[in-house]
């Protein structure tokens, strides 16, 4: 679950945030009254808006540490001038939380982040970075499994996007991303499919660009571990049409992927059935196993270990889950061994 949180749902918004600095600040004149500026103050904002540009830069070469300096600096600066209550000040503090996301300090982004809504609630600020801080705020809450508040900022999100954006939006669909994972874990399914198919109908029109094609792949994954409804298997039928993945056509070997009891997700373990009490088995049983392209085990044999155990570790392996492994962008079938060490009794 972490994994799929880092990789995905920040980076992008990450660089689009900070480069739109100077943007914000001048939306910000219909949300606060401007004061008249000082030569000094014209100055801090100048500069205000050149460090997140910088910031940028190390954030893309991953020297977070350096990067934050300036996105403080950037925030006391807009504070000088403008107080707490400010759009830019409130893009700061977004910007700045970004940079303690990627350093994986989710409790002080977090702690930014609500800052930032907490001012453009007071304002009744709705801009493109106004969804963008739900997006977050949906992502975190949803990484500390707080599905209800999740849920509750993810709405306000999505709904605020297609006011900005419209329906068909490709804009929406980080926010439809973070719902549907929600939804998933709660086993809202019917939700979570409807949200599916908005980002089908999205990415089919021949102008939208498939930004993280993992994610989809993970959509089609799910679908199939449901119950293969009639809107189940459209919504696939459409995913794959999207991806141009074909699994039940697919001829390529299983790529060996070797020991794989570190790599599970969920692994569960054998119980000593009652023979091998009986002769005092033990000591290792090896099972290979074939790992689809959803991370679900669809075939097992067992290699080395004694007979009365063997059963047992077989029906463990099929219980096994993994994540996908991806080549080159696409979800692939591997091969493997998952080790089970016994204690006779």
């Amino acid at each position: 679950m972490i994994s799929f949180f880092r990789h995905h749902l920040l980076p992008i918004y990450w660089l689009l945030s900070l480069l739109s600095a100077s943007t914000v600040i001048a939306q910000t004149a219909s949300a606060s009254p401007t004061p008249v500026l000082t030569a000094e103050q014209k100055a801090s904002l100048e500069e205000a808006t050149e460090l997140p540009r910088k910031a940028v830069e190390l954030h893309s070469l991953f020297h977070y540490d350096d990067a934050l300096p300036l996105a403080q600096r950037a925030l006391d600066l807009r504070r000088g001038v403008f107080g707490d209550n400010n759009a830019s000040v409130a893009e700061s503090l977004s910007n700045l939380g970004s940079l303690y996301f990627a350093k994986e300090n989710y409790d002080r982004a977090e702690e930014l982040f609500k800052k930032a809504l907490a001012i453009y609630d007071k304002l009744g600020t709705e801009t493109p970075n106004t969804a963008n801080v739900l997006d977050t705020l949906t992502a975190l809450r949803w990484r500390n499994r707080d599905y209800a508040k999740g849920e509750s900022y993810g709405q306000r999100a999505l709904a605020l996007k297609e006011k900005l954006y419209g329906q068909r939006s490709p804009h929406l669909i980080r926010s439809l991303n973070n719902l549907s994972k929600i939804y998933d874990n709660t086993k809202k399914l019917p939700e979570r499919n409807a949200l599916y198919l908005r980002v089908a109908s999205i990415l089919e029109n021949k102008n939208a660009k498939i930004l993280d094609r993992q994610v989809l792949y993970e959509y089609r994954c799910n679908l199939r571990n449901s119950d293969q409804t009639p809107e189940v298997v459209e919504i696939e039928n459409r995913l794959a049409s999207i991806l141009a993945w074909d699994t039940s056509t697919s001829t390529q070997a299983p790529v060996n992927a070797g020991v794989l009891n570190p790599k599970a997700l969920s692994l569960p373990k054998p119980s000593y059935p009652p023979g091998a009490r009986a002769v005092g088995a033990g000591g290792i049983v090896v099972v290979q196993v074939v790992i689809d392209e959803c991370g679900k085990v669809i075939n097992v044999k067992t290699l080395v270990g004694d007979e009365t155990l063997r059963g047992v570790c077989e029906e463990s392996a099929r219980s096994a889950r993994f994540a996908p492994t991806m080549m080159n962008g696409v979800p692939i079938r591997v091969t493997g061994v998952i080790q089970y060490q016994f204690m006779r009794q």
